[in-house]
């Protein structure tokens, strides 16, 4: 399409999607807010999904949330959008993020939203089918463990070429609104992380991890804060082969380092036993 067309076509569809009123849900359309599971102060990427019974032109989708525990730092496009158009993405794409903080119209919310528009030419569509991933949404975890908040699409997250209202274009014509079902994201306890052998949790593996293992089991030493940790030849137990075989891998050329996690990076126990961490031996 030349240049001097391209900005007309936009304009009109744009103008389409904004002043077509919109009917009410129907069921050949569906968006979905996937659930996701995160931990405080991370964060966390939650999909919006579509089933479609109807083809589709584009789309214009809001994505609100509880701001009691979320906050809304970045969007993109999700898997499906990315490759819309012959495996390409897209004509118009357009993602708006208004997180906490910052200014927005008298009756919005804040959240994210996209507008699409799929071709001005090809006649590309958004095809019959279930499972689309057309938003991924990225939250900063401000909750406790233990909660959960719920993210949901919207009609009142502000954009700026789209009206703020979530819809779907059929090819048939007009703008539908989808059935809509909200998501939650839990906020999970944090796995412990420790090394291997590291069992005085100093932060590093060497021989004071064996004279650590020592004193607890035989002269009523300090007890470890993470059981994991002390499990220096991971068999699922603390004993007198733990500090046998820090002193074997520390001095003994050929001899195994600890399992994984290993003793020099921070990690998670990849071995189902009854030991656990009491508290995290890494930072």
């Amino acid at each position: 399409m030349s240049g001097s067309l391209f900005p007309v076509s936009l304009a009109l569809v744009v103008s389409l999607f904004i002043t077509v009123s919109r009917s009410e849900a129907q069921p050949d359309f569906t968006l979905s807010v996937g659930d996701q599971l995160g931990l405080p102060g991370t964060t966390v990427s939650v999909p919006i999904l579509a089933d479609t019974a109807e083809t589709s032109l584009g789309w214009s989708i809001g994505v609100c949330y509880d701001t009691a525990g979320l906050n809304v730092v970045g969007a993109v496009s999700g898997s499906t959008t990315l490759t819309i158009d012959s495996g390409s993405p897209p004509d118009f794409a357009e993602i708006v993020v208004s997180p906490e903080g910052l200014s927005i119209p008298v009756g919005s919310s804040h959240g994210a939203h996209q507008g699409v528009v799929i071709s001005f030419s090809s006649g590309a569509t958004l095809p019959v089918g279930n499972g689309y991933e057309l938003f991924v949404v990225e939250f900063e975890i401000e909750g406790i463990v233990g909660e959960s908040a719920v993210v949901e699409t919207c009609d009142t997250a502000p954009s700026s070429s789209f009206a703020p209202m979530t819809f779907f274009a059929p090819e048939s014509g007009g703008l539908v609104a989808p059935e809509q079902r909200s998501g939650l994201v839990w906020f999970g306890t944090p796995v412990p992380r420790f090394r291997r052998g590291d069992g005085n949790a100093d932060g590093v593996f060497d021989i004071s991890d064996a004279v650590f293992a020592l004193a607890w089991l035989f002269t009523s030493g300090n007890d470890p804060i993470c059981d994991d940790a002390a499990d220096a030849n991971d068999d699922g137990t603390i004993d007198i082969s733990d500090a046998v075989f820090t002193l074997f891998s520390l001095f003994i050329v050929g001899t195994p380092t600890p399992p994984p996690p290993g003793s020099v990076t921070c990690g998670v126990d990849p071995t189902s036993d009854a030991l656990d961490c009491q508290e995290w031996a890494c930072p």
